[in-house]
């Protein structure tokens, strides 16, 4: 058994001792124009090192944990893997994207978002899940998913508003491989027709 530390980004990493994998969340955000878009759509995360998981003891098969993209409370999904002084919540990345300008019939005001992980290796982000935040949108489309697909609606002629979500993850741990410094990068991309 070899010990993980799931950590972000932002995190110092500090001294590893033996068995140790540090995995940091990294993300990359891609704006993509269709024919409709304009260059002003924009996302935004607010803390895209996140979640931290902590120190995970490795079992003798491969283990997931799941981030509950709401509480940030992470679970033990399958496996015998076990997270060690670690907090029972973590902190989720909120995600903002901005439909500018939108107006237009509904097709020019629907976003579709792809949140996808682009890791390999030993420890991989493997689900994601989103949770609504934001009122006077529509989402549409898939809540959980790898890749994780779905439109926004925008409301008609409100200039360039707004919708956030938080993102959740199911984290996949191999019980062998290479130990040491990993991270769980993913990419956000949104499109318009």
């Amino acid at each position: 058994m070899g010990d993980y530390g799931l950590r972000g980004v932002g995190y110092p990493l500090g001294m590893t001792f033996g068995p140790t994998m540090i995995l940091r969340t990294l993300s990359m955000v891609l704006v993509g124009f269709g024919t409709g878009a304009q260059a002003a759509d924009s996302i935004a995360i607010d803390n895209s090192t996140v979640p931290a998981m902590g120190k995970v003891a490795a079992g003798s098969i491969t283990s997931t944990f799941t981030v509950d993209g709401s509480t940030g409370a992470v679970v033990g999904a399958t496996g015998n893997a076990v997270r060690v002084n670690s907090p029972g919540t973590v902190s989720t990345p909120t995600i903002t994207v901005t439909c500018a300008p939108c107006s237009g019939n509904a097709a020019s005001r629907t976003m579709t978002v792809t949140v996808t992980s682009t890791g390999s290796g030993r420890a991989t982000i493997t689900s994601f899940t989103r949770t609504n935040m934001s009122s006077g949108v529509t989402f549409g489309g898939s809540v959980t998913g790898s890749p994780l697909i779905f439109t926004i609606l925008f409301p008609s002629g409100s200039g360039s508003p707004t919708a956030s979500f938080r993102l959740g993850m199911t984290v996949q741990v191999a019980n062998s491989g290479a130990t040491g410094v990993r991270s769980l990068p993913y990419q956000i991309s949104t499109s318009r027709p």
